[in-house]
């Protein structure tokens, strides 16, 4: 396919994750151009369609659109009985909009033979951002393009008209596209606005003796030689003559001059008088409604930066109690220091870390698969014990395991809750590691489980893998799971010493120890720490579920690739 160039096709289909299904229209092969249906299919099997990897991530191109772009030399191998496209988008080059968009009119957009109804077309299209073409009654007119509300040809006054039997087009949803502009035009055809109209008459008035009667004054223009484009415009002029914005010297140069004159504009000013009234109301209330979307935009702007100044006092709000917490804590921080300095003094590494405290448990079995996450979360809470009528637990049941797409560590206070979970995907392995009170560097973590529960997920990428920590704030998780903290927050993107990405079925699950009025033991956790953390609802605090040896197996792809998004209950931790 080193061969293939030029190649030209519209963008059919948006995926979940912004990649996108491209249809193929044309192509250039050894210095040919290739159309036939067959042949593209033959070139991009096994549709004729090219796969676009994050494709609206990386372009600001709209679906049904025509596009150049460039395709990967390398075919994409799908599975034996996958159906999918086998040629990829090369989305490291340059991708643009090709062609000229076709409006299709049924209705007759002439005023006379070479005259458009500049003001009729506004029926039909608006907002177009490119220039583009109408087709009507079989004839092609343009290029035209949308201007302050007004269709207007695209360069000067006046517009071509084509025969549209040998067209190439290319249909791409409902849009229908011309790839080059055409050639060979039958004639140019008038379509000036209203207000170029009126300048184009006062000219023409110029030219002639003004001193002559209505009916002397169509002779006179009859008698002059006009070309076609001209011979149009003063049919439009006397067919609309009552809103031509003539001056005022010249109006009544033209009413003095002959009685019967007079009478007619009266007439028309008369007839006219109350469409010309609904047409300038029109223009006034569309320039208020202009105004009104300004005010609108303006008051949302607003109100975002009071929500955002709003947001920052909570923020310092938080600080200032944090700060509060911490002076009015210091002295029994200073004694917990006293109490633990000794155990560091005596600390040895070496012995610390050749004694490892995690227990590792496994439920992994062989059998079919759950329909999908809704069986799996319907099996789930089926098997609930402890019930209150009152509260929803299907409802915060579904909103953890959501939640395990969107964050890859978590806070709760029920450790049998997630073993259970895990239990029931028969997909899962499970490490537990209390923390210590002498924890203080990140080697105390990474050589008590960590390292190990990361290379059993790395080794084992279909298997669902849960880390969880005991008494999370036994010590300062601030040190000795700062690595961890950065790459939840974005600041690291791998794990010190073993060098590697956090794996994508791996979850860290912390159990804080319970802090109470009596009991104050555990250091407090801080809210800012734990900001992208996702969090079990306080409702599944207390129940428990009992699942027997279920026969059925959660895929970790149901995890990682349902469209649900759930509201994140970390705030209830923090709650004063």
């Amino acid at each position: 396919m080193n061969s293939i160039t030029k190649i030209i096709g519209s963008i059919e289909e948006q995926k979940s994750d912004l990649s996108g299904r491209i249809k193929i229209h044309r192509f250039k092969l050894n210095d040919n151009y290739i159309t036939d249906h067959d042949e593209i299919k033959n070139q991009f099997p096994p549709e004729g369609f090219v796969f676009a990897p994050k494709f609206f991530e990386k372009y600001d191109i709209e679906l049904n659109t025509l596009i150049e772009f460039s395709i990967n030399p390398f075919p994409s191998i799908p599975k034996m009985g996958q159906k999918l496209d086998t040629t990829l988008m090369d989305v490291s080059k340059e991708c643009r909009n090709v062609g000229h968009k076709i409006y299709s009119v049924k209705a007759n957009i002439l005023l006379n033979s070479n005259s458009i109804d500049q003001k009729f077309l506004k029926n039909y299209i608006s907002n177009e951002k490119n220039h583009f073409y109408i087709h009507s009654k079989g004839y092609l007119y343009g290029p035209f393009k949308y201007s302050n509300n007004e269709i207007i040809p695209k360069i000067g006054k006046e517009v071509f008209k084509y025969e549209s039997d040998n067209l190439q087009l290319f249909e791409t949803g409902e849009n229908i596209f011309i790839l080059n502009e055409p050639t060979n035009p039958i004639c140019k055809i008038d379509c000036m606005t209203i207000p170029q109209l009126t300048d184009w008459f006062k000219q023409q008035i110029k030219n002639i003796n003004i001193n002559i009667d209505y009916s002397l004054l169509k002779r006179s223009f009859e008698s002059q030689e006009l070309n076609e484009l001209d011979e149009a415009r003063i049919k439009r002029a006397f067919t609309q003559i009552d809103q031509l914005q003539l001056s005022q010297e010249n109006l009544n140069l033209l009413i003095n001059s002959s009685e019967i004159l007079k009478i007619e504009l009266d007439k028309i000013i008369t007839k006219y008088n109350l469409e010309i009234k609904e047409e300038i109301l029109l223009k006034v209330n569309n320039e208020k409604q202009e105004i009104l979307k300004e005010i609108t935009i303006n008051k949302n702007i607003l109100n975002s930066i009071k929500e955002q100044v709003e947001k920052s006092k909570d923020e310092n709000l938080n600080l200032i109690k944090e700060q509060e917490y911490i002076n009015q804590n210091k002295e029994r921080f200073y004694n917990d220091l006293k109490i633990l300095s000794p155990v560091f003094e005596n600390f040895n590494t070496n012995n610390n870390l050749a004694f490892s405290s995690f227990e590792i448990q496994e439920y992994i079995n062989e059998c079919k698969n759950y329909d999908d996450l809704n069986h799996y979360l319907h099996y789930l809470v089926q098997n609930i014990n402890n019930t209150d009528e009152n509260t929803n637990y299907e409802k915060y049941i579904k909103a953890v395991v959501y939640q395990l797409k969107y964050h890859k560590a978590f806070i709760s206070n029920n450790i049998s809750l997630i073993k259970q979970i895990a239990k029931a995907t028969n997909n899962s392995r499970i490490l537990i590691q209390q923390v210590e009170p002498d924890w203080i560097k990140f080697e105390n973590f990474f050589h008590n489980g960590l390292n190990q529960i990361c290379k059993y997920s790395i080794e084992n990428p279909e298997v669902i893998h849960f880390l969880i920590l005991e008494d999370i704030n036994m010590s300062s998780i601030e040190c000795y799971g700062k690595p961890i903290l950065d790459i939840i927050n974005g600041v690291r993107n791998k794990l010190p010493n073993n060098n590697i990405n956090w794996p994508n079925n791996l979850w860290l699950f912390g159990i804080p120890i319970e802090r109470t009025e009596k009991s104050d033991f555990g250091l407090p956790l801080l809210e800012s720490t734990y900001k992208n953390w996702g969090a079990f609802p306080e409702e599944l605090e207390n129940i428990s579920i009992e699942i027997d040896n279920t026969s059925l197996l959660l895929n970790i792809s149901e995890i990682n690739n349902h469209s649900t998004f759930t509201s994140n209950y970390i705030s209830h931790y923090f709650e004063i």
